[in-house]
């Protein structure tokens, strides 16, 4: 559906700029619109490869294992009746990824955490909900994608996104789970 419509606003384009005789303006958006969105992709790539490998980094001096600990508590409590410690982790270091803004690294354990989900037998619809808000509306304490896009289009500061950021993702955090314990079933799928 998505590549239909995608399909029916490239033609339309064109077959307007045809018709109305501004092939030049067309020609000159759509180079530049690639020359921004090249610009866009290596400044973002920059950003990931420098909080990837801050993150390995982490990882290698153990922090991101006593910030996984942090969470521990808080994934006992959404995930009570599952008994895996690995999939406990699992679930920790997504939230703690995705807590950093990382949201590249937060996908491969996230899909793993989901594997994982249906692998375990005592598995609820809840747990499912759980981990798919957490994974999606997580409280962002550092929005590096956000900053590093904001950076690309010359903000004076980057970074003073943060409150709104966090507020938001807070909010957003607290009204999924609400939503969920309320209209999500504790039984198993």
């Amino acid at each position: 559906m998505l590549s239909f419509l995608l399909t029916l606003l490239i033609v339309s384009s064109v077959a307007y700029s045809v018709h109305s005789g501004d092939t030049l303006l067309l020609t000159s958006a759509i180079t530049d619109s690639a020359k921004e969105a090249i610009n866009l992709y290596l400044s973002l790539s920059a950003a990931m490869a420098l909080w990837g490998g801050i993150l390995k980094v982490a990882e290698a001096g153990s922090v991101t294992h006593a910030v996984t600990l942090l969470f521990k508590r808080p994934v006992k409590i959404l995930f009570g009746n599952l008994h895996n410690t690995n999939l406990e982790n699992t679930i920790a270091m997504n939230i703690t990824a995705n807590m950093l803004g990382l949201g590249n690294a937060a996908l491969p354990l996230s899909i793993k955490a989901m594997k994982m989900l249906a692998a375990e037998k005592r598995t609820t619809r809840r747990s499912y909900a759980f981990f798919l808000l957490l994974n999606t509306a997580s409280i962002q304490l550092l929005p590096t994608t956000i900053a590093a896009i904001r950076g690309s289009h010359g903000a004076s500061d980057p970074w003073d996104c943060l409150p709104a950021t966090l507020a938001a993702s807070a909010c957003a955090l607290a009204v999924g789970l609400i939503t969920a314990l309320i209209i999500s079933p504790d039984r198993k799928e």
